[in-house]
């Protein structure tokens, strides 16, 4: 019995485990809630679990807080310029489907080169920015050359990310019935599987 709930046991840290992860979740949420803040709260996400895919982790609830505070400026500027590219875009292919031309058809095939492109940068921006210091606008240069050098990473982490919006919109009543699930620990955990790609990625340019 001991050895099974022991603090060396396997249930125990995986208990542990699980714990760090419904933090973690909950203060991601929490601090994304002022919308601006998305970036550096991803930042800190990241950041802690980058560590703990290294075994590196100690307080959990403390260093996303320490990561959040130091990443707050550039994390915010990221998401403003983000949602500022998201709503262009929208707005430009919006516009483009009411075009009665043959230019409609190449347009809307260079407009999704574009998004696919902000999609390779916003995966990796939050993570280089949890463990590399640089500019911001180096910290996109590289999420984009590092994204597509590592591209099957990059597929594999871009279907990870979307699994909530892919279910919501195929079989919500799924969904919503994984609603706990999400909620108490399915980012982190999401997060967590996405750092184990990222640890050997990073590793190289380190």
């Amino acid at each position: 019995m001991e050895r099974l709930f022991g603090s060396d046991s396997i249930l125990f840290k995986v208990l542990e485990k699980i714990a760090d992860f419904v933090i973690l979740n909950l203060l991601w949420a929490i601090c994304c809630i002022p919308v601006v803040t998305i970036g550096a709260s991803t930042t800190a996400l990241y950041y802690v679990m980058l560590k703990m895919v290294r075994n590196e982790e100690s307080h959990v609830a403390k260093m996303f807080f320490k990561a959040f505070k130091q990443n707050l400026k550039q994390g915010s500027i990221l998401t403003i310029v983000f949602i500022a590219a998201g709503l262009l875009l929208y707005v430009d292919i919006k516009h483009i489907f009411t075009w009665q031309t043959d230019v409609k058809t190449l347009l809307l095939g260079i407009f999704v080169g574009i998004i696919v492109a902000v999609l390779v940068i916003i995966l990796y921006t939050f993570p280089l920015l949890a463990q590399f210091e640089n500019t911001i606008a180096n910290t996109m240069k590289n999420a984009f050359m590092i994204g597509i050098a590592n591209w099957p990473c990059t597929i594999v982490i871009l279907v990870l990310n979307s699994i909530p919006i892919i279910v919501l919109v195929l079989v919500p009543y799924i969904f919503y019935a994984m609603l706990p699930f999400w909620i108490l620990f399915g980012i982190a955990a999401i997060s967590f599987v996405n750092s184990k790609m990222l640890k050997n990625i990073f590793e190289k340019y380190m």
